[in-house]
């Protein structure tokens, strides 16, 4: 590990253990200061007064790059594939590879001064008590904070994002949107908010030689796991009872004493492997070097990296009021919006409680999404549906008479998608234009990231788009049907009816990951650090980067999982029959099935 600092003379001090600094100058001879640092797509940024920005690949060598704006720019992060930087007169500049940068329309011309990006959104903070908030870094929405006094800073966490500023200005949102003033109990300025997940915190210990080696682990100074073994009777167990709690919801994950199972304690260098059987099956293994383990529970990892236990995600299964196939959903204007057959509409403010809507419409409905102040929901036999608040629709003229599936939201227009290649294309959700997309094949899913709409469906096809207008033919090098597309991390993933997924970092050059998972994916997000698939037979799948997957199936069923979103610091999918899934939690580590109702 190492630690970056940046500050006046343009300089960036490094270190591996916080004492003992190096410094590197990024540009010898000027003395303009540098106000932030952040890392991601495989490049560190440095951003400073008058527009000035530097990249580098490995924090040592630093590149001075053209951000095309004079504003300092105070505030910078790096979220859902792109860097976004903030600064004076409401400058808001992205890029998604830190060299090229891109002019924003934030529609304030006062100074930004800090950004975040959490749940699935970006919120930028400023003067004088300015927040915005955007989806994907391009289209801004201005919101209303209830305060004058100026934001310095803005974090997530606990499900909720947290603004601090002048006067010891506190406000609160679980959506970036709407905002409740705390009282802070000070006037001093508050410039900095930071988040960290001290209950997932453990610490370890480990002896070795004597009579006894000895594992411990330790929560808030209690011990909650404790092995002590003999080395020279291996596979015994001297003091043999283990109790391992989820740290979160405070219930055991097993207890395990001697008699009931089979223990496997030795030393290796610098440390203790350890496996527990049961019943001829490996119930957990683990090897711990230098206080650093991974801890493997069934199958599932629970440990990693110093001991640091995350959260579990439980499954439950909420009652939808339908027995109509949900096929898509959104998280948008601090509620969940699902539409399925029949022009059903459900709408809830947590995942949990769900409200039918009155759509005016009996023809299925298969996408939604959510744009420029409104939800628009697409559907069968060239229904366009729109509403201000997910309660109230209105129909509206397409201009096609094919059936229309996805649907997303981007630079400035809303694009859809469907059947025999078709593509509708509008600004405001009721003007529509039909475009030409040069194929006869179906299109089964679209996102939009960086300037470029990327479209997948039948046999592989893949249509990429700057505008919406003009599009260009790629291929993903398969002829499996792709179903799902989204973009984060600095890469596309596309998953489908196949076993295979797919991934691209620009949407052209497309890589196969054979078999990850043997799961049918119907639909892909990114939240909460992850990528999250679901498919047929309540197939959930997960992964950090989109290239390694592990199966975090609830259980087996018939009930086919249709589409997925992530709000109110939960995952919600949803499916044939009415199914709803809610996912308790933003880690994907620790899985429960539940029975539905």
């Amino acid at each position: 590990g190492k630690f970056w600092a940046v500050g006046n003379n343009n300089s960036v001090l490094t270190s591996t253990d916080g004492l003992s600094w190096t410094r590197r100058d990024l540009d010898p001879g000027n003395t303009r200061a540098c106000s932030n640092i952040a890392y991601g797509a495989g490049v560190f940024v440095v951003t400073g007064h008058a527009g000035r920005i530097f990249t580098s690949p490995d924090g040592t060598t630093w590149t001075k790059r053209t951000s095309g704006v004079t504003a300092w720019l105070p505030g910078l992060v790096y979220g859902n594939g792109m860097f976004v930087a903030t600064g004076n007169s409401g400058v808001i500049i992205t890029s998604t590879d830190g060299v090229t940068w891109t002019k924003r329309t934030s529609g304030v011309s006062n100074r930004i001064q800090g950004v975040t990006y959490a749940a699935g959104k970006f919120v930028a903070v400023g003067v004088p008590g300015t927040i915005l908030t955007s989806v994907d870094g391009v289209t801004w929405t201005k919101q209303t904070s209830g305060t004058t006094e100026s934001l310095a800073a803005v974090k997530y966490g606990e499900g909720h994002f947290i603004a601090v500023g002048w006067v010891g200005t506190i406000l609160t949102s679980t959506d970036g949107i709407t905002w409740t003033k705390r009282n802070s109990g000070v006037t001093s300025t508050l410039y900095g908010v930071m988040y960290r997940e001290v209950a997932r915190e453990w610490d370890s210990v480990i002896r070795l030689g004597g009579e006894r080696d000895e594992l411990a682990l330790y929560r808030e100074g209690k011990r909650t796991f404790s092995l002590r073994g003999n080395p020279a009777a291996e596979g015994a167990l001297v003091e043999g009872r283990v109790d391992f709690q989820d740290p979160i919801h405070a219930k055991n994950v097993f207890t395990a004493s001697n008699g009931e199972w089979e223990f496997n304690l030795r030393p290796i260098t610098a440390g203790l492997e350890l496996a527990i059987m049961k019943g001829g099956g490996l119930q957990m293994k683990t090897e711990i070097k230098n206080g650093v383990m991974n801890l493997v529970l069934a199958g599932a990892l629970v440990a990693y990296g110093g001991c640091q236990v995350p959260a579990g995600v439980e499954w439950d299964t909420r009652a939808s009021g339908t027995t109509q196939n949900l096929n898509g959903i959104i998280y948008a204007a601090g509620q969940f919006v699902a539409v399925g057959g029949s022009g059903t509409i459900l709408t809830s403010p947590d995942g949990v409680t769900w409200t039918k809507r009155t759509s005016g419409t009996t023809r299925g409905l298969f996408d939604i999404t959510h744009g420029a102040g409104q939800f628009v929901a697409v559907g069968n036999r060239n229904t366009i549906l729109t509403s201000s608040d997910g309660i109230t629709w209105t129909k509206r003229r397409s201009g096609t008479t094919r059936g229309l599936g996805p649907i997303t939201h981007g630079a400035g227009q809303f694009v859809v998608v469907g059947d025999y290649g078709e593509i509708v294309t509008s600004p405001d959700g009721i003007t529509w234009t039909k475009r030409t997309s040069g194929g006869p094949r179906h299109l089964n899913a679209i996102t939009h990231v960086a300037n470029q709409f990327v479209a997948a469906g039948w046999v592989g096809k893949i249509l990429t788009s700057p505008d919406g207008v003009t599009w260009t033919h790629r291929t993903a090098g398969t002829t499996e049907d792709l179903n799902g597309i989204t973009y984060a991390a600095g890469r596309f993933v596309a998953v489908g009816g196949s076993i295979n997924i797919f991934t691209s970092p620009d949407g052209i050059n497309w890589t196969k990951i054979a078999r990850p998972v043997e799961q049918h994916f119907l639909d892909v997000t990114y939240a909460a650090g992850q990528f999250v698939a679901v498919g047929n037979n309540r197939a959930i799948a997960s992964s950090i980067d989109g290239t390694t997957w592990t199966n975090r199936s609830p259980g087996t069923g018939g009930d086919r999982l249709t589409s997925i979103a992530y709000g109110a610091n939960k995952f919600v999918a949803v499916g044939t029959s009415g199914t709803i899934l809610t996912g308790n939690g933003t880690n994907l580590d620790i899985w429960e099935q539940r029975n539905k109702p």
